[in-house]
Protein backbone atom coordinates (compact mmCIF):
# COMPACT_ATOMS: atom_id res chain seq x y z
CA UNK A 1 0.00 0.00 0.00
CA UNK A 2 1.78 3.22 -1.12
CA UNK A 3 1.50 6.46 0.39
CA UNK A 4 -1.66 7.83 -1.36
CA UNK A 5 -3.53 4.79 0.05
CA UNK A 6 -2.44 6.04 3.86
CA UNK A 7 -4.91 7.85 5.95
CA UNK A 8 -4.33 9.91 9.06
CA UNK A 9 -5.81 8.41 11.69
CA UNK A 10 -8.08 11.05 13.39
CA UNK A 11 -7.51 10.37 17.69
CA UNK A 12 -11.23 11.65 19.35
CA UNK A 13 -11.76 11.98 23.28
CA UNK A 14 -13.44 8.89 24.52
CA UNK A 15 -16.69 11.45 25.05
CA UNK A 16 -16.89 12.85 21.49
CA UNK A 17 -16.79 8.94 20.06
CA UNK A 18 -19.16 7.71 22.59
CA UNK A 19 -21.38 10.95 21.31
CA UNK A 20 -20.82 10.39 17.78
CA UNK A 21 -21.95 6.54 17.86
CA UNK A 22 -25.25 7.61 19.79
CA UNK A 23 -26.06 9.92 17.66
CA UNK A 24 -25.69 7.49 15.07
CA UNK A 25 -27.95 5.25 16.79
CA UNK A 26 -30.44 7.57 17.37
CA UNK A 27 -30.26 7.97 13.35
CA UNK A 28 -30.48 4.53 12.60
CA UNK A 29 -33.68 4.13 14.86
CA UNK A 30 -34.97 6.90 12.88
CA UNK A 31 -34.57 4.93 9.54
CA UNK A 32 -36.10 2.33 11.00
CA UNK A 33 -39.01 4.26 11.91
CA UNK A 34 -39.26 5.91 8.42
CA UNK A 35 -38.83 2.28 7.05
CA UNK A 36 -42.34 1.02 8.99
CA UNK A 37 -43.86 4.29 7.90
CA UNK A 38 -43.50 3.59 3.63
CA UNK A 39 -43.91 0.32 4.50
CA UNK A 40 -47.41 0.82 5.95
CA UNK A 41 -49.64 1.08 2.62
CA UNK A 42 -48.16 -2.28 1.18
CA UNK A 43 -50.40 -5.02 1.82
CA UNK A 44 -47.96 -8.31 1.90
CA UNK A 45 -46.99 -10.76 5.18
CA UNK A 46 -43.80 -10.44 4.80
CA UNK A 47 -43.29 -6.93 4.87
CA UNK A 48 -45.91 -6.72 7.81
CA UNK A 49 -43.72 -9.38 9.52
CA UNK A 50 -40.79 -6.97 8.60
CA UNK A 51 -42.17 -4.12 9.52
CA UNK A 52 -43.07 -5.62 12.99
CA UNK A 53 -39.74 -6.63 13.45
CA UNK A 54 -38.24 -2.98 12.39
CA UNK A 55 -40.85 -1.74 15.74
CA UNK A 56 -39.76 -4.22 18.10
CA UNK A 57 -36.01 -3.33 17.15
CA UNK A 58 -36.69 0.04 17.65
CA UNK A 59 -38.67 -0.23 21.08
CA UNK A 60 -35.94 -2.44 22.40
CA UNK A 61 -32.85 0.34 21.05
CA UNK A 62 -34.40 2.99 22.31
CA UNK A 63 -34.68 1.31 26.10
CA UNK A 64 -31.43 -0.10 26.19
CA UNK A 65 -30.40 3.84 25.61
CA UNK A 66 -32.70 4.85 28.17
CA UNK A 67 -31.31 2.03 30.60
CA UNK A 68 -27.79 3.43 29.99
CA UNK A 69 -28.49 6.79 30.50
CA UNK A 70 -27.62 8.36 27.31
CA UNK A 71 -28.67 11.21 25.39
CA UNK A 72 -28.21 12.06 21.57
CA UNK A 73 -26.99 15.85 20.94
CA UNK A 74 -29.68 15.90 18.12
CA UNK A 75 -32.27 14.45 20.80
CA UNK A 76 -31.77 16.13 23.69
CA UNK A 77 -34.83 14.72 25.67
CA UNK A 78 -35.40 11.10 23.81
CA UNK A 79 -33.99 9.69 27.44
CA UNK A 80 -35.99 10.59 30.39
CA UNK A 81 -34.69 10.29 34.23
Amino acid sequence: MGPECEREEVVRPESTRQSLLIDLIYELLDAHSDTVELASPINDPAWEAHTDYVRALQRRGREILAVAGVQSREYPNAVRE
